[in-house]
């Protein structure tokens, strides 16, 4: 028997709240940029799913939300079929003068006529 309630088993252990979102967005996975979607987003992550079987190989990538220019270093934290977690390491503006690990991104979010 467990000594939690199942409502309390059952919860959202998460430290920040997340909102559903669906906004696409371009993952740099070393030299491919992949088509992905953002499903949910916090303040510290991130669940991106993607189609075509294609998945990012890498642990460690660039997301560029390209609905509102911001690229974010992220570290995958789950995988499962097509669609993995992330923590969002650092976040930047790509609407202004950026450094350089994200100069690819600026220029896929510039790509996109935004």
């Amino acid at each position: 028997m467990r000594p939690f309630s199942s409502a309390r088993a059952n919860a959202d252990r998460r430290a920040q709240t997340r909102d559903a979102v669906n906004r696409r967005a371009k993952v740099l996975d070393r030299q491919f940029a992949l088509d992905a979607t953002i499903r949910d987003l916090s303040g510290s992550g991130a669940r991106l799913s993607f189609s075509g079987g294609r998945t990012p190989s890498a642990d460690t990538f660039i997301v560029v939300d390209l609905g509102v220019a911001l690229g974010h270093e992220a570290r995958v934290i789950w995988r499962k079929g097509d669609e993995c977690g992330v923590r969002i390491l650092k976040t930047q503006d790509l609407r202004g003068l950026v450094p350089g690990q994200f100069d690819a991104a600026k220029r896929i979010w510039q790509a996109t006529g935004r």
